[in-house]
């Protein structure tokens, strides 16, 4: 566990605090989800219908692109603690689809289990490139221009990681989505 947040820390660039923040972060609501399936254990509901619809296509790629919209977003604060926010959201996430992919799996149910870790597994790359990506921008546009050169330098900053991460992030991305249509027949909005 400690080379783990020893290389992340040195991925990222931040302080060791971030990395063991949102590890706690995790551990927290693995708390809260084995504290809710521990007071309705016979009632706990698992997604067992699922379906690819037009609609649960277009909420999934709304809900891919507003994770894109808030990634970049928060690249734009040049502060390293402001992409703590979105990441401890996807953390949460990740870690609820892990309790519902152990409940699937004690159910019985295969292909509920596959698509739940197809889901993990698209939001859990797409956050770790999204992230790196946000982070690698804010460390290559620093804030000490002005405004319209600050946004020039952001915008060449985020173009170059975005070269550089593409494959890895429009991998995750996909799968994230498609996972997610997949799971949610909801609407667009």
């Amino acid at each position: 566990m400690k080379t783990l947040q020893t290389k992340l820390t040195q991925l990222f660039q931040m302080p060791l605090l971030v990395v063991q923040l949102l590890a706690a972060w995790c551990v927290a609501i693995l708390v809260i989800c084995l504290w809710v399936l521990a007071t309705h254990f016979f009632s706990v509901n698992v997604i067992t219908a699922f379906g690819l619809t037009l609609p649960s296509v277009l909420h999934a790629t709304w809900s891919g692109c507003k994770l894109l919209f808030w990634y970049g977003a928060f690249s734009l604060i040049p502060w390293q603690w402001s992409l703590v926010i979105p990441v401890m959201w996807n953390l949460a996430s990740l870690t609820g689809a892990g309790v519902q992919l152990v409940l699937a799996l004690l159910q019985g149910n295969l292909a509920v289990a596959i698509l739940r870790l197809a889901f993990i597994l698209g939001l859990g790359v797409a956050t770790f490139y999204l992230a790196l990506l946000a982070r690698k921008t804010q460390l290559a546009a620093p804030l000490s221009v002005s405004g319209a050169i600050y946004w020039r330098r952001w915008w060449q900053a985020l173009a170059a990681n975005i070269r550089l991460n593409w494959r890895g992030l429009a991998g995750g991305w996909a799968l994230y989505v498609l996972s997610l249509a997949i799971f949610n027949p909801g609407q667009l909005f």
